[in-house]
């Protein structure tokens, strides 16, 4: 019921042959087949549910670090070096003095 499959020719893994599948459910009794029919559905909401938790706490996480930086004023160029030596700090270019 297996079937392999491969990304890049480097990463195998394995994806259920829906036709194997099938042909096997047809020979089960009506009960049997309603609970694989129930299982099938709620593990593809619950996998759905199950990878949107990640990418759902890191945009909080984001959220968060926005408001922080905000709070503190936002970016701010900042001068590296001394205003009274341009040349030593400012790579021989003219650096703006404050």
């Amino acid at each position: 019921m297996l079937d392999p499959r491969y990304i890049y020719e480097v990463i195998h893994y394995r994806v259920v042959n829906d036709d194997k599948l099938n042909a096997r459910i047809a020979m089960l009794p009506a009960d049997k087949k309603a609970e694989i029919a129930s299982a099938s559905a709620s593990s593809s909401q619950r996998a759905l549910k199950n990878m949107a938790i990640f990418p759902g706490i890191m945009l909080v996480g984001y959220i968060i670090l926005i408001g922080y930086f905000v709070s503190k004023g936002g970016y701010r160029a900042q001068l590296i070096g001394h205003p009274s030596e341009p040349e030593k700090f400012g790579g021989g270019l003219p650096t703006p003095v404050r």
